[in-house]
This record gives C-alpha cells, structure tokens and sequence, in this order.
C-alpha cells in the first residue's frame, strides 16, 4: 500500500467526503478531514480520517491507496475511535 503518493499539491475540499473503501471493497466511510506533518510549506499528509455517521477512523497515510480520480483505497485500520 501507500502508492497513492501525491508529487504535487491538492486543495483539501477537493476530498472531503470522497469515498473510501477497504482492500475488499467495503465501505470505509468519506474522508473527513486529514492529518499532516507541521514545519513545511507543503506539509506531508500522514492520515485521512474517515467518518461512518458518528464513527471516526484515522487510516495512517502508508495504508492508503488511491483507486481513482474520485475513490480512495485503504488497509483495515485498529484506528477506530467511537462518536459521542
């Protein structure tokens, strides 16, 4: 995984609520917000978190793979926090 490494830069509301899905296809929630490394101009993205109603998971940016123009691919995560 982790091949979905981006070379240039993004606006993040381009992926807000995208689609994300785990390796076998089931859905994983959208994109809710991101996680990046602080210090530089074009900081690192380390994690997506991804929501499912009130549930929120951060899936670590090696386990993340983008399927396409629209659709992002991610590992199963132990990351899983409960919504309040």
């Amino acid at each position: 995984m982790g091949s979905g490494a981006l070379t240039s830069g993004f606006v993040l509301s381009d992926w807000l609520r995208l689609p994300v899905k785990d390796t076998a296809g089931q859905p994983l929630g959208r994109i809710s917000d991101i996680a990046v490394e602080a210090g530089d101009q074009f900081p690192r993205v380390v994690a997506l978190s991804v929501r499912q109603g009130r549930d929120e998971t951060l899936v670590p940016w090696d386990r993340v793979e983008r399927g396409g123009r629209r659709r992002w691919w991610c590992a199963p995560s132990s990351g899983r926090r409960q919504g309040g």
